[in-house]
């Protein structure tokens, strides 16, 4: 949180309660408020996008991308969804 600061933080999906969870677990003392979390499969959605048939690793392909290798790394998936997201803002 130190880094994000009150910035609105975004997940491909539910993530809030497992993070709130983790941070629990460990002990961090880190809280994200629930108002502060973001689901970017509204913006996916928005543009028409059945996100059900994609996970984070492949939302590029709804954009006519190809994904980055190694779907379910933590890195790939995020630079997946700038993928996808550039392809929205490209095409507004």
């Amino acid at each position: 949180m130190q880094w994000a600061g009150d910035l609105p933080l975004y997940s491909y999906g539910p993530d809030h309660d497992v993070l709130r969870i983790n941070h629990r677990l460990y002990k961090t003392g880190v809280e994200i408020p629930a108002t502060q979390f973001n689901d970017v499969r509204e913006c996916f959605t928005a543009t028409g996008v059945d996100v059900s048939k994609y996970m984070s690793s492949t939302i590029p392909k709804a954009y006519g991308l190809t994904p980055p290798p190694a779907g379910h790394d933590a890195l790939n998936d995020a630079r997946s969804i700038r993928m996808a997201l550039q392809a929205i803002a490209k095409a507004t």
